[in-house]
């Protein structure tokens, strides 16, 4: 059914994209608990390598959205 004004088409896409930012942070903890149920490294390094994998992602996004504008 479409929205029937303008308000309800926002809420609605706002929530669509807290819903898919949701589904990604639950991603980001299930791939970080499996990484630290699996790894033999000690916690405190299994943290610093998925943390800088993170912040590698975070960039390399960053870079291609700047690129693109």
């Amino acid at each position: 059914m479409p929205p029937s004004s303008f308000e309800v088409l926002m809420q609605n896409t706002f929530g669509l994209i807290s819903g898919a930012f949701n589904s990604i942070g639950g991603m980001f903890i299930l791939f970080f608990e499996t990484f630290l149920k699996i790894s033999p490294l000690p916690d405190e390094v299994d943290f610093f390598i998925f943390f800088g994998i993170i912040v590698w992602l975070i960039s390399f996004v960053w870079r291609v959205i700047r690129g693109k504008q």
